[in-house]
């Protein structure tokens, strides 16, 4: 009994006889004998692979190709990886029976002429297996999108969102994984700025939070470090300074940052002490009288001893340890006399560079940073009335203070 073949054009089995005498206005003997090798199957074989047996191969690679762009358009790494498998090993059997046809059919080289129909066989089974190739390709990018989609590292995820948008991947979906990586990405600096000292950065760090939709309580919190560390630097550089409305100003701002309150109301202290000292020594400048410029003086000196026993306390006195020093770009306080150095300040004290020191510590009235010298010798004359005259002269320089009520 002659075997039969399955037609792909109409579906009926035929014997090869029947086919060639069919086929044979058409094609010639090696050209029907691949046709029946390569796109005829038999009855048995399309019973085992009904859905691609019986199918010529534009067919079944148009089919194939269907089913891998249903598979693709999902988005689904299992379903590509399984529509990828279906397919390959399809083509794996038509690839394998069209090798086997040019060696048995032919026997030898075909010649240009001798088939119309199987030159594009090959072409649409190669074109098919490119085409599963970039499938699972995307598949596996499919798979890396969704493991950083569900992990905590945002460079990891920024790399999956990379490969999946390269492969063409739905912009829907990674738009979901970049947002999750930037939300990381800020809860990791808001932790960060959170245990540093940087008021800057923890308000970057805040806005970067807010805009990636971390609790606003946590942010909260870390906004209001930052407001206190920021007063806490203007209060030490107000207390370093000679400006009394900055120092109120740093002084509220401290307040409102909860800043140690004793720490606060030094500050406070001082820049009571250098306005009442400014508008006293204003006002006698301002006049003619000497003897009131040596009251003024000499309640100024009263005021700045009430001041520092006011200073002296015991959490917050006013030391070389408590104060900053000249590395750290402000001018140590080491005494009272010391402040508004080197515009404002007393006059240099003598025992201050000595080894003993001076006694008088943080009280002393004199300024502990001005290099001490000898007042000169008076210039004696020989006439009485000259004499006179210079020494008046003297005493009038000797008391006239510069006008620095610019700064209150």
């Amino acid at each position: 009994m002659l075997a039969k073949r399955i037609d792909p054009a109409d579906g009926a089995a035929y014997t090869f006889q029947d086919l060639q005498a069919y086929y044979k206005r058409w094609y010639g003997l090696r050209g029907i004998k691949l046709y029946w090798e390569i796109e005829c199957v038999s009855e048995g074989e399309a019973i085992q692979h009904p859905t691609a047996s019986g199918l010529s191969t534009a067919c079944l690679h148009a089919q194939l190709l269907a089913r891998l762009l249903a598979a693709e358009s999902r988005s689904d790494a299992q379903e590509m990886e399984d529509a990828c498998h279906e397919v390959e090993a399809e083509l794996n059997r038509r690839l394998l029976r069209v090798k086997t046809a040019l060696v048995s059919a032919c026997g030898q080289q075909l010649a240009e002429g001798d088939s119309v129909w199987y030159r594009h066989v090959q072409e649409l089974l190669v074109q098919l297996g490119l085409k599963v190739i970039l499938i699972r390709e995307k598949a596996r990018h499919v798979r890396r999108l969704n493991t950083a989609g569900r992990g905590s590292d945002p460079k990891e995820m920024n790399e999956a969102c990379n490969e999946a948008k390269a492969s063409g991947i739905d912009a829907t979906r990674v738009e979901v994984v970049r947002r999750r990586a930037r939300h990381f990405r800020a809860k990791v600096r808001l932790s960060a700025a959170e245990s540093g000292i940087d008021p800057k950065e923890m308000d970057a760090a805040c806005h970067e939070a807010e805009a990636s939709g971390i609790d606003t309580a946590q942010v909260e919190v870390v906004r209001r470090r930052a407001r206190h560390f920021r007063a806490k630097v203007r209060l030490s550089a107000a207390e370093s300074g000679i400006d009394p409305k900055e120092m109120d100003e740093a002084c509220n701002e401290a307040e409102a940052s909860g800043i140690d309150t004793a720490q606060v109301e030094v500050v406070r202290l001082i820049a009571r002490h250098i306005r009442s000292m400014v508008l006293r020594l204003d006002a006698a400048e301002r006049g003619s009288d000497v003897e009131e410029m040596e009251a003024a003086c000499a309640e100024m000196e009263a005021t700045s001893a009430d001041a520092g026993a006011d200073l002296t306390t015991p959490d917050s006195s006013i030391s070389l340890a408590s104060m900053p020093t000249a590395e750290e770009g402000t001018w140590p306080l080491l005494s009272l006399g010391s402040l508004g150095h080197p515009d404002t300040c007393a006059t240099g004290c003598k025992w201050a560079m000595k080894e003993r020191g001076c006694k008088d510590g943080s009280q002393c009235d004199h300024c502990h940073l001005c290099e001490w010298r000898r007042p000169p010798a008076p210039i004696r004359s020989r006439n009485p009335n000259l004499r006179n005259h210079r020494s008046s002269n003297t005493t009038n320089q000797s008391l006239s203070i510069p006008r620095v009520s610019s700064i209150v």
